[in-house]
């Protein structure tokens, strides 16, 4: 989401206090340094809480282990649905991403 959002922010354990004091300086004419708009940027990142209101719901409660793990609606698994069975596409569970970071 953040390379999206600001491009590509990593920076090498070599150059981070370089960096660091760079962003601590003033440019003419802004109000805010530019660590200060860095941290700014970082509001425009925070999601908001996720809703997990099927998994939450009465019907499907004891289909859930615990009580505390239950999928974002956003993410979770659906399951074909089965003709006649009324919440039968709920399961515990979600889809992650595995990135892979090859030289």
């Amino acid at each position: 989401m953040e390379v999206a959002q600001f491009g590509d922010t990593e920076i090498e354990v070599s150059g981070l206090k370089s960096h660091v004091e760079k962003l601590k300086k003033w440019q003419n004419g802004k109000e805010k340094c530019s660590m200060e708009e860095e941290f700014d940027k970082l509001n425009l990142v925070l999601e908001d809480r996720k809703s997990y209101s099927v998994g939450d719901g009465e019907e499907n409660r004891s289909k859930n282990r615990s009580d505390v793990v239950i999928p974002f609606d956003r993410n979770r698994v659906m399951l074909t649905p089965i003709p006649g069975r009324e919440h039968s596409t709920y399961i515990n569970a979600s889809f992650i991403e595995v990135s892979r970071h090859c030289e």
